[in-house]
């Protein structure tokens, strides 16, 4: 199998990996980490960013600042827009648009004609697997509603990232 990038050029994805191997994408010209896969056909916009072992297929796009991540794939014509953030074992298809300030993550497929725009944060019943309000007795004592301080957390998270 040949690459088609070999270079020394790396990219830190703000991941907790730090520089890691990318390039830019020919089609569109976001970072692509060579972990991950991005069919020719697939659109990655100058801001967009597409790291660990995601795929991307087809016409897909991945635009402005968005970023897809962990094992997921984007295939069809989906797209993933704005400040949108998919990640985990997603799995996107379709017509499917991902837009705004949406977060996902766990094992979440969406596809057809659906639209996910605005604000929310989409998990599945895995990331609750290691909630802290499942495994510590005492942590509902002293907070009202554990997964309203999880989105806050991926709020300030989406927040942290605009401002780079």
């Amino acid at each position: 199998m040949t690459t088609l990038f070999e270079s020394n050029i790396t990219y830190d994805f703000d991941d907790g990996l730090g520089p890691v191997p990318a390039y830019r994408h020919p089609n569109g010209g976001g970072w692509v980490s060579e972990t991950a896969q991005v069919e020719k056909t697939a659109t990655v916009g100058p801001q967009a960013r597409v790291h660990g072992y995601a795929v991307i297929r087809d016409f897909a796009v991945i635009n402005e600042r968005a970023d897809v991540s962990g094992y997921c794939v984007v295939k069809d014509y989906a797209t993933i827009r704005g400040n949108a953030v998919v990640k985990g074992t997603c799995e996107i298809s379709g017509k499917a648009v991902i837009a705004g300030e949406v977060f996902l993550s766990g094992h979440i497929r969406i596809g057809g004609n659906t639209v996910l725009e605005g604000k929310g944060a989409y998990f599945s019943e895995v990331d609750c697997l290691v909630c802290p309000a499942l495994l510590d007795e005492n942590y509902l004592s002293t907070h009202e509603n554990p997964c309203l301080d999880c989105l806050e957390k991926q709020k300030l998270a989406t927040k942290e990232r605009n401002f780079r």
